[in-house]
């Protein structure tokens, strides 16, 4: 528990700059909803808020984070060094956690308490029967498996919402933007995670071998990285 806690705190660490980004959006939801903006235009701003979180915070924060912790934690924190097992799968539930999810706080502004309990309700559900599959599966839930399970059962809370917040604000056409950047990140965190090692847990032995891998990392997401911003860019014209 010890070690999956310890993975816990570093993605939370990692992802620091995804909740400070929704925090700040936060605030200009709530100033577009109390100035009653069109629906076309808050939903516009939900997608790019989504898109930037997606297409460029969360990969950037993987490819730069993941190495460092990978080098870092075995020289100075050698006793939680197997903590680097679940590391990668609880980066991708990264993606899939409610802290990312900013579109999720359009129905708490427009309190729609009744949404925000019905997803409630579906995320546990999902979840007891992702953890009871996984268990019938591996048959013992170590570190890794936890980490994994942990992942696969956020992926439905969180397409789930996407979907629901698109469809309840009925601008049916930003479905494409958020459910399109929310795979494309996955992917691009799975390659990044792949071609550094993380998933293979090839160990990091020195600096100049880190900096390798995040640049390697960065450089994989070039392309999503520039049509993130384009896209937030034109958004604010």
């Amino acid at each position: 528990m010890a070690l999956y806690l310890t993975a816990r705190i570093l993605v939370n660490f990692s992802t620091q700059i995804v909740f400070v980004w929704n925090r700040i959006g936060l605030v200009s939801l709530g100033n577009r909803i109390g100035a009653q903006q069109e629906d076309s235009e808050i939903s516009h701003f939900l997608s790019m808020q989504f898109v930037f979180v997606f297409l460029i915070l969360l990969p950037l924060s993987v490819a730069i984070f993941e190495p460092v912790f990978r080098w870092a934690l075995p020289i100075f924190l050698p006793d939680y060094t197997e903590s680097i097992n679940a590391l990668p799968f609880l980066l991708l539930a990264g993606a899939t956690s409610a802290r990312s999810l900013f579109v999720r706080n359009y129905w708490i502004h427009k309190k729609n308490w009744k949404w925000i309990f019905y997803s409630g309700v579906w995320g546990l559900l999902t979840s007891l029967l992702i953890f009871w599959g996984g268990l019938e599966f591996f048959g013992e839930i170590g570190l890794r498996e936890m980490a994994i399970l942990t992942f696969l059962s956020q992926v439905p809370y969180a397409l789930g919402i996407i979907v629901a917040v698109t469809i309840s604000d009925d601008i049916k056409l930003h479905l494409l933007y958020r459910l399109g950047a929310f795979f494309l990140s996955l992917l691009n965190i799975v390659l990044i995670l792949q071609l550094n090692g993380a998933l293979t847990e090839t160990p990091i032995d020195s600096i100049v071998s880190g900096i390798k891998e995040i640049a390697s990392g960065i450089s994989i997401l070039v392309p999503s990285i520039l049509i993130g911003w384009l896209m937030y860019q034109r958004s604010l014209l």
